[in-house]
């Protein structure tokens, strides 16, 4: 901890032999699914800190870069390596803490994204933002509202051959009390 701000930088690499994808079929209407081993290997750095504004407010930012690969004869007929997923993230929060109440907003975008079917396609980034706030009128009891896909995105959630969108926006609200 440098003052009042942390920092963090990772370097990571995977090779995953005969990880499993499910890729669906349509045949005369029909729909099936077809599950395949293939290899996948990714090498990448994240870089992160965490901010502390002054006693109430602090924030977190993050961006992760790397190139993730597959192969698997079956999908592409051949065994050449083809980028899948995505090639960069960027997350961020802000965050407030006073007495009874505290916020957060979280945001984590994901782009240069590819799906790992024959014809690489490409998928429009995500971007998903969350806000959380909470009360706590005494030791025992806390209110909270959670707000997911604050702005209502519909967004791709998979990288395969089929599509999975997210949930449009909604919200929780919670009453717990600790006895």
């Amino acid at each position: 901890m440098t003052g009042k701000a942390t920092y963090k930088v990772a370097l990571f690499h995977y090779d995953i032999k005969d990880a499993i994808e499910a890729k669906v079929i349509e045949t005369h209407g029909l729909i099936d699914v077809e599950y395949n081993n293939q290899d996948q290997r990714s090498t990448g750095i994240e870089l992160s800190t965490v901010l502390q504004h002054n006693k109430e407010f602090s924030s977190n930012w993050g961006i992760m870069f790397q190139n993730p690969k597959t192969r698997s004869g079956k999908i592409y007929g051949d065994s050449d390596w083809h980028s899948i997923y995505n090639k960069y993230q960027i997350t961020s929060g802000l965050h407030y803490q006073k007495d009874k109440w505290s916020a957060d907003l979280m945001t984590n975008f994901v782009g240069n994204r590819t799906s790992a079917d024959k014809y690489q396609r490409h998928i429009k980034p995500q971007f998903f933002t969350d806000l959380h706030v909470a009360y706590e009128p005494n030791a025992n009891q806390r209110i909270s509202l959670h707000i997911n896909n604050l702005f209502d995105r519909k967004d791709i959630l998979t990288n395969s051959t089929s599509n999975f969108y997210s949930l449009g926006r909604n919200y929780m609200v919670d009453y717990s009390y600790k006895f």
